[in-house]
């Protein structure tokens, strides 16, 4: 999100730097990125009109500590602690999840990228925030190249890579769409690293990969978008979504989604939108597959016109809004 949200500013002419205490993938070549220590934050905010932060323990409590002004935080959500992978891991987010339980009482501004997010801020902490959501790039938005997939139906998942993402849950439901429909296809994104574990589930499941199940790599978004509004469903399977991207995705490019049902993000998307259906158990999957499939032009409109208030655009003249207004009354405050 950082990248878009930059990105997508630069494009209207304002000057970003992104500020990161660690950089742990490469950014893109027009993105100006700075290796910055949290005792440092100041020192270089002082230089820019506006510092947003992006749930940084570190660079947050930087911010309280030395009086920033003007700043605003975005929250991103914490994942439920069973859902931590490890008792190291459980205890560390744990304790950040006290730590920001005073420390974000202090923070005068704070966005939620969902209402999930927002509401889990309020019964965690009892903070009150603005909702901003994450933004879909143009491109999902266009007209793609069709793409001549194999499947009856075609099946897609662009982030079914490890086990909070479901890759269990997706290899297994879409065996169970196998059993009536054994000409279905299911296409999966999944980096080299984590080639070895779908296969295992592919094999657990009695599937065939490349004959059941094809393995893409990452790709460039024009060719992702195309991937997305070739195929007849997008199968949602995580454990846990914030936000929710793949769904906006997917519904920006005409395609609806049938997603196991988690108290989360995907509830308000999917049934505020009409452009997908939940399940729950096996039956609900076999059932609302079929009306999916045979109801899908519908879907499809549906999916489409929900996911226009996801334009970057428009994402970003929300944020330069609110930036306007900490800029005349920085203190101004969602903490009353």
């Amino acid at each position: 999100m950082i990248n878009a949200l930059a990105g997508n500013m630069q494009e209207l002419g304002h000057d970003v730097t992104v500020a990161a205490h660690t950089v742990r993938v490469e950014p893109p070549s027009d993105i100006k990125v700075l290796k910055v220590r949290p005792a440092d934050l100041c020192k270089i905010a002082e230089k820019h009109d506006m510092t947003h932060i992006h749930l940084s323990y570190p660079f947050t409590r930087a911010a309280v500590r030395d009086k920033l002004s003007p700043y605003l935080l975005t929250h991103h959500g914490y994942t439920p602690w069973h859902l931590v992978p490890g008792f190291s891991n459980k205890a560390i987010h744990l304790g950040l999840r006290w730590r920001y339980s005073s420390l974000l009482q202090r923070v005068p501004l704070i966005t939620a990228v969902s209402p999930f997010v927002s509401e889990q801020l309020r019964e965690l902490y009892a903070l009150d925030t603005v909702e901003i959501p994450n933004g879909v790039e143009e491109v999902f938005f266009e007209e793609g190249d069709d793409i001549a997939l194999d499947g009856d139906p075609v099946i897609f998942n662009s982030t079914g890579w490890n086990w909070q993402k479901g890759v269990d849950l997706l290899v297994r439901d879409f065996s169970t769409i196998k059993q009536t429909h054994p000409e279905a296809k299911l296409y999966v994104v999944v980096p080299p690293a984590h080639r070895d574990l779908l296969n295992k589930h592919v094999a657990d499941n009695q599937l065939k990969l490349g004959d059941d199940v094809v393995a893409l790599p990452y790709m460039e978004l024009e060719r992702l978008s195309s991937y997305y509004s070739s195929t007849d469903l997008y199968l949602l399977t995580s454990r846990w979504e914030s936000f929710g991207l793949p769904i906006i995705e997917s519904f920006a490019s005409g395609t609806p989604v049938l997603g196991r049902r988690v108290e989360d993000a995907r509830v308000t998307h999917i049934e505020e939108s009409g452009g997908g259906l939940l399940y729950g158990n096996e039956t609900q999957l076999s059932q609302r597959l079929e009306k999916i499939l045979d109801e899908r032009p519908s879907y499809s409109v549906r999916s489409r016109e929900y996911a226009q208030r996801f334009h970057w655009k428009d994402v970003v003249d929300q944020y330069l809004e609110l930036y306007q207004r900490i800029q005349a009354d920085p203190k101004a405050s969602t903490n009353t």
